[in-house]
């Protein structure tokens, strides 16, 4: 069972969680900072029957997540802001357990630099089942729990979740192995784990190469019936068609190519996971010179300026043209 938590953890945040001040110290703390990806760092402060952190490459094969949990029914977990952010973070359910009490929750993490205390806001997760956690202005800041069910042999993730913020009345009873559920899996192991991200050549083309827990998962239909996956990751490698059906990858990442219109004015991406020396942190924009862009990435919006190299491939798109504001080539900032 451990191997199977071991792997599955980096699924989704998972529980039932008491909003009064737990008695004894977390099993695990997340705390938040301002690097791309691992927004949520996972740090053992207390002592568990299960997991824990899964931040440890050789606990999940392949994989190297640091924003990952699973722990026992009961178990305390904790958000912090204990000076690895600069800014007011804010720790909000996304995802969890139809009905799971005290469920949603939504929490600001104050830094010490803007004034806060450091006093973790804890939680203590009860009921088996998948929990997710984001941050409500950026949404791609995730933290992930499973509280696992030691009455099964798999991971499971419950039977129905509710997502109240996704739409305007919210999604409530939710299969787990609904379309969405599994998309917003499959992101979070994109988004949290690095080596998921999409490194586009310098020339050429290059294979696209993700990977995931290979391990046993539980999910359950819209009729209540299980739905038993075997391998989590060559199921995700099949349902999001990343590989053929002899297992091969099939997603080509080809080098960014010259514009056909020259650039006029500046242009700003969305560059949350970008990291260059002209950046002091990953921010949510690179203002950019259209004049000195060379290059689109993936043939899709996203100018690349000169001499920044290796782009990521998960920009969000959001590119806003402005005038030209001076002569100035090329003017990252963070936001």
């Amino acid at each position: 069972m451990k191997k199977l938590l071991t792997a599955l953890s980096p699924l989704f945040a998972l529980g039932v969680f008491s909003l009064s001040p737990a008695l004894a110290d977390p099993a695990v703390t997340f705390q938040v900072t301002d690097d791309g990806g691992s927004w949520f760092v996972c740090s053992k402060t207390g002592s568990t029957t299960s997991i824990g952190c899964v931040a440890d490459p050789n606990l999940v094969a392949g994989m190297g997540e640091k924003s990952l949990v699973v722990v026992s029914p009961g178990d305390t977990i904790a958000f912090a802001s204990l000076g690895q952010a600069n800014t007011l973070h804010t720790a909000v359910s996304l995802l969890f357990p139809h009905k799971a009490k005290n469920m949603p929750f939504d929490v600001d993490l104050v830094p010490p630099l803007l004034g806060g205390s450091g006093t973790p806001f804890t939680v203590t997760v009860k009921d088996p089942g998948l929990y997710v956690f984001f941050r409500d202005i950026h949404p791609y800041m995730f933290a992930t729990v499973i509280v696992d069910d030691p009455a099964t042999q798999q991971l499971d993730l419950g039977k129905t979740v509710d997502l109240p913020r996704v739409t305007p009345g919210g999604i409530s009873g939710l299969p787990t192995a609904a379309d969405l559920v599994l998309r917003l899996v499959h992101t979070f192991f994109i988004v949290t784990n690095p080596n998921n991200w999409q490194n586009f050549p310098a020339s050429g083309t290059s294979l696209w190469k993700p990977s995931y827990p290979a391990v046993p998962v539980l999910a359950f239909d819209a009729n209540g019936n299980p739905v038993p996956v075997p391998n989590l990751n060559d199921f995700l490698h099949s349902y999001f068609l990343e590989t053929n059906d002899k297992g091969e990858f099939i997603k080509t990442l080809s080098a960014p190519v010259p514009p056909s219109i020259p650039g006029n004015g500046q242009v700003w991406v969305d560059t949350q996971f970008e990291k260059v020396s002209q950046k002091i942190k990953p921010g949510t924009a690179t203002a950019v010179d259209a004049t000195l862009a060379v290059a689109i990435v993936g043939g899709a919006t996203g100018w690349r300026p000169a001499g920044m190299a290796g782009a990521l491939g998960f920009e969000l798109l959001h590119t806003v043209i402005r005038p030209s504001v001076g002569a100035v080539p090329f003017f990252p900032y963070s936001a």
